[in-house]
């Protein structure tokens, strides 16, 4: 009698495919309970239903339009029948880790971000953040372009799909935009060559050419100069007296004078 009982309150709680199964059983294997577990465990043994969780689990992505909720929900449902040998939070764990692939990478840095280690965090997380700038599925649809034509002052938005004169559009805004940038390059560059070419040469010594000071004869320099020889030698006779230090000490102040400029050019005359 406690098998039939058994069997009856086993009957009572199967459904959906397994219903299916039990009704095409003889009846002798559905009266008794062990019978009826054997059979049942042959059809649908735990090693055969747990291969087919770990693949659903897996192929588990959220649907359009479906809230995070049902989506979180189903997973550590699946969870708990894919990962049947581990514990319950390592079953969720696996099933927070799975719920990080259906969002975008920005929903799942606030998660790891805000620390969440259970499903129930990250779900209140995550609906709190794509109350704010929604759940990711219009950034899927693509990136809406824009070009503005700086010599117009004109901006064309452009959908997904773009006609061919929004393209040619598009692609004479650049043009034009292309050739502005050049002209304006064009233009620097000659400025700029023009304001060098009208730049004194003062400051460069390349081009100059040495010459005397005194006499400004670029034939010889100012030690070699002639006015400057016979000033020497006329100094020179009337210091002989002095001895040769004294004519030393001269041509010493004789040549302070000159680099200090104190001597006068006879062209100055």
């Amino acid at each position: 009698m406690a098998g039939r009982r058994q069997s009856i309150s086993a009957s009572g709680s199967i459904k959906g495919s397994s219903k299916d199964f039990y009704i095409s059983l003889e009846q002798t294997e559905k009266r008794d309970y062990g019978i009826l577990t054997q059979r049942l465990g042959l059809r649908f043994g735990s090693t055969r239903q747990q291969n087919r969780w770990l693949s659903r689990i897996e192929m588990r992505n959220r649907n359009p339009g479906e809230v995070i909720a049902a989506l979180a929900d189903d997973l550590c449902q699946m969870a708990q029948r894919a990962y049947i040998d581990l514990d319950a939070r390592a079953q969720e764990v696996l099933a927070l880790n799975q719920l990080y692939k259906s969002v975008t990478p920005e929903v799942k840095y606030q998660c790891t971000n805000q620390g969440c280690r259970t499903v129930a965090g990250a779900v209140e997380v995550i609906e709190r953040y794509e109350a704010i700038i929604g759940d990711g599925s219009e950034k899927k649809k693509g990136s809406v372009r824009m070009t503005t034509d700086t010599q117009l002052g004109e901006a064309s938005n452009f959908s997904q799909e773009p006609s061919e004169n929004q393209f040619h559009d598009s692609i004479n805004g650049l043009t034009r935009r292309i050739s502005q940038l050049e002209s304006t390059k064009q233009n620097y560059s000659n400025s700029w060559q023009n304001n060098n070419n009208r730049r004194p040469q003062w400051g460069n010594t390349n081009n100059r050419q040495a010459k005397c000071f005194i006499c400004e004869s670029t034939s010889h320099l100012c030690r070699y100069c002639p006015f400057y020889l016979r000033y020497k030698q006329e100094n020179a006779r009337h210091d002989n007296t002095g001895g040769q230090q004294g004519s030393k000490d001269q041509d010493n102040r004789n040549s302070q004078s000159i680099n200090q400029g104190n001597f006068s050019s006879p062209l100055a005359r």
